[in-house]
């Protein structure tokens, strides 16, 4: 699987620019307004439920595919030391001030709900959350 750059604080112009286009090799769409929902999770008697926030504010993001570009791979897979092929979390890419959580989620203009589920170290440019495709909301 291709590593994905972490730029260390402080990082010059140059080599900004350059992780730049090395990250972008690997993003799978544009950037796009999303307001992330935050969820509480309670007990409820012998069981989870789940609650849902307020929606964080709308921030731009891009949803980084780490599968993508890889010989012969289709998007979201990724060939293990092994050699079998398996499925890779994407990445939701926020700016250095951006906000989400554990369990945030979000539904995209065609229906699909896409949860957090786990946030990646913060390198002081960027935060990085892994997120998955639940399928069809509703």
């Amino acid at each position: 699987m291709p590593e994905i750059p972490v730029i260390p604080p402080g990082a010059s112009p140059g080599e900004l620019a350059a992780q730049r286009r090395i990250t972008e090799a690997f993003i799978a769409a544009n950037p796009s307004l999303v307001a992330l929902i935050p969820r509480s999770r309670q007990k409820s008697g012998s069981g989870v439920r789940w609650m849902d926030l307020p929606a964080r504010p709308a921030q731009k993001v891009r949803l980084i595919d780490p599968g993508a570009g890889v010989g012969g791979v289709s998007a979201n897979t990724a060939a293990g030391g092994d050699g079998i092929q398996r499925k890779v979390p994407f990445q939701l890419l926020l700016p250095w001030g951006g906000q989400v959580g554990l369990y945030d989620y979000w539904v995209d203009t065609e229906g699909i709900r896409w949860e957090v589920t786990n946030l990646l170290p913060y390198n002081g440019y960027e935060r990085r959350a892994e997120v998955i495709r639940l399928g069809e909301s509703g």
